[in-house]
């Protein structure tokens, strides 16, 4: 019926629960930092079995953006 999945899929699935249960291709990356200096994301999501799109579409992403250079500040 229902595939039993490990803790770390349960983890990893709260994030994005609806993409996850639709078994779409999907990338989650930084975007930038809120006003609190706090990490804000992005998700990309792909058609099904076209993980290379999403992989592109987030290269370039991090190509055109400085986000994947930033850390938040510790403290």
């Amino acid at each position: 019926f229902f595939k039993q999945k490990t803790a770390y899929e349960i983890y990893q699935c709260d994030w994005s629960s609806d993409v996850c249960s639709s078994d779409l291709p999907a990338l989650a990356m930084m975007s930038g930092l809120s006003s609190k200096g706090l990490p804000t994301s992005v998700q990309f999501v792909g058609r099904y079995f076209d993980d290379a799109t999403v992989l592109r579409v987030a290269a370039a992403y991090e190509r055109a953006t400085p986000w994947h250079k930033k850390r938040p500040p510790i403290g």
